[in-house]
Order: structure tokens, then sequence, then C-alpha cells
């Protein structure tokens, strides 16, 4: 669930949460070392909303985690609905400051610990790092956040790389998030389909490797062995800081040498080793493979949720995609992914290969990412495709023959720059389209579309003149007629005349004749016309009978409002209570209130106050009895003791409902021939005496209600002449 608390919580386990039930468009999204965010949708005056205020606190469910901390960072309101966007607590760590430190020879659990303990105020994070490489920066003038994930040279991640794992006032620095569980993504099950395309942005060939100290190869450049399939040699300087000669530099003043240094013949060894791996481990000389995939968690689909299989996959997890047909074998991390909380289920996922560049980004010219980059498309589409709807797949082959094609299914076959598309039509692979690139349809003469998997860049509709076409969606700027304009850019709709009606006319919306009506088959219905509602009998008859009307009032007491009619009478009904106005209630006019009524205001009655008892005679009304000024009462009995006296209690539930801390008023009534009185009067008891012993009495007493102590006959808004009007009948 989503929950709201104060500024100030940390006790997310606790009950001091207003949980926020009426939450829509809720994304949050997380991005690997960048990114985690919460944006949602809430009306402005549903249960909590007019509570949430910037830098309150909001804990939503997150995959793979416990429920996690969002800071509100800004609420929009428009319209009765308001748009909070906050972000992760580790956020908080923006609006500290690190002034100037210099971070030498340390590994990343120290410098973690070295950022941390120099904000310019105290914190309240808890931290971990389990990063041991060596590296060096200088950190000036930057925020904590800057410091440990920036994309600056001098950061956390760009010299000792790894990453972050988030978890409220609590975060972890390591190698690398997540695991291998064994997610299989494979076509014809859950893979429906990709696209590939190869980039060479990233691509080097030729290193220049650097060791500590500026140690270089004599020769400089260590290349690859498929530095000749490119045009040209891809350069660049990788630094290796952690390969260190023995030189004057690595001994100190008392003689000692760097324990890390080697002699200078192994460091070069070393150099030419390291510059090595990054073609036959990282493959940095090969082309970046950019992928689209559809995906689908089979557990999510009724055909699988029982199979006991297990797609999910949690941040920094790594996933094997396979198309056989393709020869596509690839793992890849997730890196990031959008989420709805609301309903707990992934809305995209984002993949890179996990033959990614070794920690740290110490290339000179910035390679941003190395590998292949997957990204998981819309799930709504992707879960109506497991659900028995068409798959796509993509080929420079002819379409296999695959077991469980069916009517619709689609493949898009590239040969050169040309697209040629197949649907699967009466049981066999047709060529339904020979060049999707080229706009030629001449082969389409029969069969069905399925339009949710085809995006038409442009269509010449010259040449449709009859027959139907059918899609899902048509992408256009406007759709114009005679008498109808759809603008679909605007959303605007402009009918000049007609009508709109379903199949039997018991709905329409007629614009000649200006109204919009709807009746049952009862023949009871309602139009609106003339800014008004109008509800009828006999609604199709031509002498139909008017029982009600609303409209907007515009001369209620100048002010604009709202007018209910009938001419019969009015009921509103809900949850077995009943308001009734006119015929049809307890009487045969009036207003008639079924249920319990709490007035939390004033109620100023211009008549009777009664209370209605059943008789041997009928129904029958006792008026209530009233005072000029706020009284309270309680009646009981009481007999004097042997002495001739007694203590009365007042009962201390009445006590709280009066004050006796002034003069209240006591009278009695004896049972007998004795004399009794009030020998005198307390807060909370007063005192009877008798001129007998034992004598019995009853008392009443009464006392100014409490909060009202000094209201006498108080002044009402109601008019003298809508009273004289209304209850004497006079009009002056």
């Amino acid at each position: 669930m989503i929950q709201l608390y104060g500024w100030d919580e940390r006790d997310f386990q606790g009950h001091n949460g207003r949980v926020l039930s009426a939450v829509s468009n809720d994304t949050i999204t997380w991005s690997l070392n960048t990114q985690f965010d919460f944006q949602f949708d809430y009306p402005l005056f549903a249960k909590h909303g007019l509570s949430i205020q910037n830098e309150m606190i909001i804990t939503a469910p997150v995959p793979g985690y416990d429920d996690q901390a969002f800071r509100v960072n800004s609420v929009e309101k428009s319209m009765g609905v308001l748009t909070v966007h906050a972000y992760h607590v580790f956020w908080d760590l923006m609006q500290n400051f690190v002034e100037d430190i210099n971070i030498v020879e340390k590994t990343g659990a120290d410098a973690v610990q070295h950022i941390m303990e120099s904000t310019q105020f105290p914190h309240e994070f808890t931290y971990n790092s389990f990063v041991g490489n060596v590296a060096n920066a200088r950190i000036v003038r930057m925020s904590p956040i800057a410091a440990l994930i920036g994309t600056d040279d001098n950061t956390l991640i760009s010299r000792w790389g790894g990453e972050f794992e988030w978890d409220n006032f609590h975060f972890n620095h390591v190698a690398q998030l997540g695991k291998d569980r064994g997610v299989v993504f494979r076509n014809r099950r859950n893979l429906l389909g990709y696209k590939a395309t190869e980039d060479l942005t990233n691509t080097v060939t030729r290193i220049m490797p650097e060791g500590y100290n500026g140690l270089f190869l004599p020769e400089l450049y260590v290349d690859s062995p498929l530095i000749d399939n490119y045009t040209t040699p891809r350069i660049a300087k990788i630094e290796y800081s952690d390969i260190k000669a023995i030189d004057e530099d690595s001994v100190s003043a008392d003689g000692e040498v760097d324990p890390d240094a080697i002699p200078k013949d192994e460091a070069l060894i070393a150099l030419r080793e390291a510059a090595t791996k990054e073609f036959s481990k990282n493959h940095i000389d090969r082309p970046g493979e950019q992928y689209e995939l559809n995906v689908v968690m089979l557990e999510d689909t009724e055909e699988y949720k029982d199979s006991g299989i297990f797609s999910r996959v949690y941040p920094g997890d790594t996933a094997t995609f396979i198309h056989d047909e393709d020869d596509l074998n690839v793992k890849a991390r997730m890196t990031g992914y959008t989420w709805s909380p609301s309903t707990e289920q992934y809305l995209t996922q984002s993949y890179l290969s996990s033959t990614n560049l070794r920690g740290g980004s110490d290339i000179e010219h910035k390679i941003d990412s190395i590998g292949n980059q997957l990204t998981v498309i819309d799930q709504a589409i992707v879960k109506k495709a497991a659900n028995q709807s068409n798959t796509v797949g993509w080929s420079s082959q002819t379409p296999p023959d695959i077991i469980g094609s069916k009517e619709g299914d689609i493949w898009y076959q590239n040969v050169g720059v040309h697209v040629i598309m197949w649907l699967y039509h009466d049981g066999r692979w047709q060529e339904a389209v020979s060049d999707i690139a080229g706009h030629d349809a001449t082969n389409i003469t029969e069969g069905t579309f399925n339009a949710a998997a085809i995006n038409v860049i442009n269509l010449n509709a010259n040449s449709i003149v009859t027959g139907f076409l059918n899609a899902n969606r048509i992408k256009a700027g406007q759709i114009s007629g005679t008498n109808l304009n759809i603008n679909l850019d605007t959303g605007a709709v402009e009918f000049k005349k007609g009508y709109i009606t379903g199949n039997n006319g018991r709905i329409r919306f007629d614009l000649d004749r200006s109204y919009f009506q709807s009746y049952s088959a009862a023949n009871r219905g309602f139009s609106i016309n003339d800014g008004g509602f109008y509800f009828y009998d006999n609604f199709l008859s031509s002498n139909k009978t008017e029982v009600g009307r609303f409209s907007a009032d515009i001369l209620s007491n100048n002010t604009a409002g709202l007018s209910i009619g009938s001419d019969t009478g009015i009921s509103l009904n809900a949850g077995g209570q009943s308001i009734s106005i006119g015929q049809g209630g307890l009487h045969n006019s009036g207003v008639g209130l079924v249920g319990d009524v709490y007035v939390m205001g004033n109620l100023d009655v211009m008549n009777s106050k009664n209370a209605v008892h059943v008789t041997r005679d009928g129904l029958r009304a006792t008026p209530a009895y009233e005072t000029a000024e706020s009284y309270l009462g309680d009646i009981g009995e009481g007999k004097t003791d042997k002495l001739k006296t007694t203590r009365v209690e007042i009962e201390p539930l009445f006590l709280d409902t009066v004050n006796t801390d002034i003069s209240y008023q006591v009278f009695l009534q004896s049972y007998s021939s004795a004399s009794v009185w009030v020998a005198s009067r307390e807060v909370g008891f007063f005192i009877v005496e008798s001129d007998t012993p034992e004598a019995n009495f009853g008392w009443e007493i009464k006392a100014k209600r409490r909060g009202h102590e000094d209201e006498r006959l108080v002044p009402t808004e109601v008019d003298v002449k809508d009273y004289a009007k209304n209850v004497d009948g006079m009009e002056d």
C-alpha cells in the first residue's frame, strides 16, 4: 500500500502512516546509479488529499525490497487533482555539501566513509561499501550526491566504479547489484519479438594503456585482433592506476617501497595484459547492439500462472534472451525500470549486456555504455500477446514453420533495404506486403491485418474506394467531413448537424434540436436541453408527464445555485436511508427523513420540535420543553438519613455536559409530610436537609450547558419576512 508520513518519520513499519487509497497514474522510475523517483496523481478532496505537502514522506512497494520512502518535492494542483513528484530519500543528501577533500590511495569503502564524514552538516544515513579497489579523487564544492554518483571525473563512481543499492536511509556501495536467477526469455515462449541495431559509437580497437604516475608502454599502444575489420583504428587511452612500477616515487623518505609496486618490466607486462583483456573479455572492439524486445512475465498470464515457472527479475539481475532462428543468445542485466506500486507490476524494464566495460570510467573520451542495450516495451501489449493474441517476428529469412502459429501472426523479413511483411492466413505464411519500406501494397487483396502490430509511416489512401478499414488505432491530424470534424491533435470534435444514437435508439444526442435524451424499456427517461435536466413518465408519448427537473438557479439569494423540482415528490435513497420531499414520504407533504440524522451545526426550527409516539389512538406528538437559556436537566430521588441530611452526587457524565462552576438550580418534591430543602450547592454535588429523619424526596437539577453559558434568546439569521410568509402565511 502507499502511505503518507510526516517529514520526520523514520519508523515505516509502525502505524503512523495514512493510506493513500485513491492514487492513479503512479510510476516509480529507477535507473542504475542515476535515478529513483515517484510520481502520481491524487484527488485533492479524497481522504488525506489536503494533507499532502512538500517534504512529507510517502512510502510505496518496489520490486525486490521493503517499501521505500520518497520525499515529496513538488505538488501541483489542477482542477481538483494533485500531481505529486517525490524523490527517494537518498536524494536528501543533495541539500548537503562537501567543501574540499582529497582522497589519496584509498579503497572504495574508505572513500565512501571520507565523503560521508565530510558533509557540511550532520546527516542520518548509514552506509556500507564493499568495493576494495584503490584510487584517488579530489572532490571540491559539490553535494554528497554529486560526489558519490556524479558524472564528473573526480567522483566515487568515476574513480572507483561500483553500483548503489538504496534502502530508505541506508545505502550500499557494491561491485555489482543483483544475480542470475536463471530467468530465460526465449522466442515462441516469452520472448515475443525483437529489433537489433548495430552501433560503432563506443567501439575501440587500439588502446593506449597508462599505469600509475604516467607509466606508458615503450610501443605506446596495444591493438585488437579485429583492428583491420574497420576502415581506421579506433583509439582510446585507458588508465590502470593500480599498476605501479618501482621507481623513486614509490620509495618513501625512510626507504620503504610501496608494497603494491612491482619491477618496471613486470609492470609493463601487466599493462599489456590489462589492455588485451579489454578486447578478449570486455569485447570493446566489437560493435554495440541495441535491442528492442517484447517479453512477458509468464507467471502473470492465465496459461502459466500455476506452472511454477519463474521469470521475475529484480534490479541488477541477469537474464538470458534467446532467439533460436536468429542465432541470438544474450545475457543482460536489468539497469532500469518503471513500476506501478498500486498494482505492483512492472511497466517497462531496461537491460544492458553483461559484457560491460570494467568498473570505473577511466577511458579518456567518455564511453557511456559498452555492450548490448535492451529495452522492454509496453507491458499492456506484451500481456495481450501472452494470452492468445497475435505474435510478431523479425528475421532476414522467410518465416519458419512454427508450431502454434495462428491466423493473423506477422513476420517481417529484412532483405537489404527492403522489408517484406508475411501474414499467417488460411493455415500458411503468405506474402502480404512486398516492400513495407516502399509502401507497395499490391499483394494485399484479402485477409485481415492485426493493426496493433503494424506501424504504417505514410499511407496514400487515394485508392481506397470501397470496403472497410479496421484497425485498433488510427494516428492522424484531422478527420473532416461535411457535418463532422475530428481533430486528433487537440481532441476537439465539432458536429455541424445530425445526431448520435445507439442501436436501440434509447440514447440520442440530437444536434439539430440541441438536446440529449435517454429512456428505459419502461418508457421512463430524461432529456437535457436549455441548460436543465427534465425527467418524464411515458417518455415517448405526445402527452408525457414531467416528474422532476433540476437546473441552475441564478436567482437563489442573488447567488448561482442548483434548483431541483418536482410536481409530485423527490426521494433520495442510499444504504437504506432516505430523504423524501413532497408526496411519498412519511407525510403526504413536507420533508421525510428515514435514518439517523446528525447536525454538525446549529438547527433553527420555526415551528414545533416534536417526539412522535405510538398510542392507542395513532401517532401522537409531544413538543420539546424549551427555555430562554441553554439548560440541561436531570431527575432523581433521595432520602435523608437519621441526622436529617444527605449528599446527592451529580452523575459524572452529566457533569461533562454542564457547567456547575456557575449557579445552577435544584428543585425538590417531598414524598411525605416532612419538609425538605437544599442546604448547599457544590460543583459535584448538593446537600438536602429535612425537618424529620429519613424523609423521602424527589429532585430535579437544571444547569447551564457547557460552552453555551452566556446564550439567551440568541438572534437567528432567518429573515422576519420569510418567517411571516412561511409560518404566519402573511406577506407583510
